[in-house]
């Protein structure tokens, strides 16, 4: 793993001569600082925390983004793979690979937040009454359970949420 960080500063890992895996940051995702590894001869991702099933966390305190993370799992599907490492699961359990079936799913999940929020927003809908809102349009989209990872610190994801979608709306 130490290698990679070191070989890393074009955004291409080489062993000798051979360009063996790209570094990826498309944008914030479960937090600023996430990148994604590709390894194009053996057809796999590797991408921390931006692949964190089936507990996904957006971590808006850290720079998060839910729809940056759409945006970034959209760039992700656009490479060649068949498998992706994810992070880690989020309630202790192994990891697995995902397939690009999850990601596609995830992705369609964060597009599914992002466009009702944006639609409540416009409606005035108010900060507190939001998240419900977004649940009841889509239950499947479990936001609440992605903005929240400490319970002290949800009414700030939440804040932080409402404010970039409240951007995103105008």
């Amino acid at each position: 793993m130490f290698m990679w960080i070191i070989a890393a500063t074009s955004n291409s890992i080489r062993l000798g001569n051979t360009e063996v895996a790209h570094v990826y940051h498309f944008a914030s995702g479960h937090t600023s600082g996430d990148s994604i590894v590709h390894f194009p001869d053996l057809g796999v991702v590797a991408m921390g925390d931006q692949l964190a099933l089936p507990n996904a966390v957006c971590d808006y305190l850290q720079g998060g983004s839910i729809p940056g993370w759409a945006q970034s799992i959209e760039a992700v599907l656009k490479l060649n793979f068949d498998m992706a490492i994810p992070g880690h699961r989020g309630d202790g359990q192994p990891n697995d690979p995902a397939t690009r079936a999850d990601l596609e799913a995830l992705r369609a999940k964060l597009d599914s937040i992002t466009k009702n929020a944006i639609e409540l927003v416009k409606k005035r809908t108010p900060k507190d009454q939001l998240i419900a809102q977004i649940q009841a349009a889509d239950p499947t989209t479990t936001v609440g359970a992605m903005l929240q990872n400490n319970l002290f610190y949800e009414q700030a994801r939440i804040d932080l949420f409402y404010e970039e979608i409240s951007r995103l709306a105008r």
